[in-house]
């Protein structure tokens, strides 16, 4: 079976519910929107809540696929940035109760935290978010604890922010015959750095996966269209549309993925998890209609719950499913 190594950021995702958004408005910050917050703000912002009753897990979008595919038995690994604080030993803790051993380097800062906060009006969170130690994560940092026997290098699209990170990373793989999967992030990200994405994925990304409103901000176009200009740059794209489905394409080939029909609780995590699906039915060589489908199973189940981790017990019925 072949294997799986991720880069990306680590985080902590801290989830509380709130009764309003009178916190949100005194701060000005729009109820579900994304915010980016330095340090003094973040903890400033904090200091403003109670957060006895928050529930802590680690995070990080290729953090979350990796430990999705250790419950479900393929083999994987992380490597990621984490502060030596409370935060970075619980990051590392949720991955060890995974299954897996992460390469984190340890730094003397914050391990990166993201607040979602919920109020009883709104299913989509307010998310506020602090890189910490991310912000020094390098290409150094990398060749010192990079691993090698993978036949995959999953990429964080938040890297993106450093480009020659991303060249280095790119550089690494082809060194060591990994093919590359990269995912688009985010709108600012597909639209920030677009000049320099659109060589990247071309020159280096087997794997696409990205969603409706990251394409769009990459391309200027709906899905629908493209799907032809992204999809000639990889080998498979994968694009996301919420409880729309999916589209995947390969070559001259697209299928159309239905999504499953479920009570919305939170859709944080919806995308890891997809990608997550995927990747498990694709390295156990199933037809691309058959790797959507395990996707959008995945992601049906984590928008049911709060946050985006399954209890021990709600792996263990996904395995017995799958065996």
């Amino acid at each position: 079976m072949e294997k799986i190594l991720g880069v990306g950021n680590a985080l902590v995702d801290i989830i509380k519910y709130i009764e309003n958004d009178d916190l949100l408005k005194n701060n000005s910050i729009p109820e579900g929107s994304k915010n980016h917050l330095n340090k003094e703000e973040f903890y400033n912002f904090l200091k403003q809540m109670n957060l006895e009753d928050a529930a802590y897990v680690s995070g990080g979008s290729v953090a979350n696929v990796i430990q999705a595919l250790s419950r479900l038995d393929i083999k994987s690994n992380f490597i990621g940035k984490v502060g030596n604080d409370e935060y970075g030993k619980q990051f590392e803790k949720d991955f060890q109760e995974a299954g897996v051993d992460p390469v984190l380097i340890k730094d003397n800062g914050d391990t990166g935290q993201i607040l979602h906060l919920f109020t009883q009006k709104n299913e989509e969170a307010t998310v506020i978010g602090y890189s910490g130690v991310n912000m020094n994560f390098s290409l150094e940092d990398v060749r010192k604890k990079f691993l090698t026997g993978y036949s995959y290098l999953f990429i964080d699209g938040y890297l993106a922010r450093d480009h020659e990170l991303l060249e280095g990373l790119a550089a690494l793989a082809d060194k060591h015959s990994m093919k590359i999967i990269f995912d688009l992030a985010s709108g600012d990200i597909a639209e920030g750095h677009k000049k320099f994405l659109k060589t990247f994925i071309k020159e280096n990304v087997s794997i696409l996966f990205a969603n409706d409103w990251e394409v769009f901000s990459y391309t200027g176009q709906e899905p629908e269209k493209a799907l032809k200009s992204i999809g000639k740059d990889v080998d498979i794209l994968v694009v996301k549309l919420g409880n729309r489905g999916s589209y995947i394409k390969r070559g001259d080939f697209v299928y159309s993925i239905p999504s499953y029909p479920v009570k919305l609780e939170d859709p944080t995590g919806a995308g890891d998890l997809y990608a997550a699906g995927f990747l498990y039915s694709y390295l156990h060589g199933k037809h691309l209609t058959q790797c959507g489908k395990m996707g959008a199973f995945l992601a049906s189940q984590v928008i049911k719950i709060q946050g985006t981790r399954f209890s021990e017990e709600k792996w263990r019925e996904i395995a017995t499913m799958l065996h």
